[in-house]
């Protein structure tokens, strides 16, 4: 073991030695794994709870408005032989595109992973953390990708498009928090689904706010216990790492 002859760590009543639980499979990933986390959980049934940090999606936009790559509309336009600046992602060659790899797009998965499950698949919840100047992902991106997976907003509003885009499918309006159980699937499961904004620690790119900001690993570190623990995933109200958890 990893771990004989250290001292600290303590076996839970039962056991008689460390070993992954299989009871307690949750998903989480950052930038790239948060579009895994979404694309895997949709077809990945033992996932008892979802938490895709920075996770963005919509190529054929991203590609255009990604603050990542300099000149990068410019540079599309170019191929595409036309001027970058009136290129958007309704070009005829964009929207081919995006048609073209819409098995590998993640928001078609979005909706998947709780408010539609594939037959057979159990509804999850999802803590969805968004950043305000996400260098990947600009706030039109999180717009439409929290439309996709059906979340109403909770604690501050740290921009208002967001707001607007909910109001086009009845979930404008901030949700109170704790958050437990707060939506309904299609068939009738209740599940808890909810996107938190943030505007970052104020030096690093809000791209990582999953571990950039204290109040957020409080929020997910608490959904992910709750949901394994007790059944229920809570969002928490935001609070200093080590607070205990809201209980359902």
């Amino acid at each position: 073991s990893a771990l004989e002859g250290c001292d600290g760590p303590a076996l839970p009543p039962g056991e008689t030695h460390y070993r992954f639980d299989t009871d307690a499979f949750v998903a989480t990933g950052q930038s790239m794994g948060g579009m895994y986390t979404n694309m895997i959980g949709a077809v990945e049934p033992r996932f008892q709870a979802l938490v895709p940090t920075g996770a963005g999606g919509f190529w054929s936009f991203f590609i255009l408005e990604t603050t990542l790559i300099e000149a990068a509309r410019e540079g599309v336009g170019a191929l595409l032989r036309t001027s970058g600046d009136n290129l958007s992602h309704l070009h005829p060659a964009m929207h081919l595109l995006e048609i073209a790899w819409e098995a590998a797009e993640p928001m078609v998965y979005m909706p998947r992973l709780s408010r539609r499950p594939l037959p057979g698949l159990p509804t999850r919840p999802v803590y969805e953390p968004v950043g305000q100047g996400d260098s990947f992902f600009p706030i039109q991106l999180y717009d439409a990708i929290v439309v996709a997976y059906g979340h109403p907003q909770a604690g501050d509003v740290v921009w208002s498009s967001m707001q607007d885009a909910l109001s086009v499918v009845g979930l404008d309006g901030v949700i109170d928090y704790p958050v437990a159980n707060n939506l309904e699937a299609e068939d009738g499961t209740p599940y808890t689904g909810v996107v938190v904004q943030s505007a970052g620690d104020g030096f690093s790119d809000p791209h990582s706010i999953y571990v950039q900001v204290p109040e957020i690993r409080h929020q997910w570190t608490c959904f992910l216990a709750t949901a394994v623990q007790t059944g229920t995933a809570v969002v928490p109200p935001p609070a200093a790492e080590g607070t205990p958890c809201a209980l359902p």
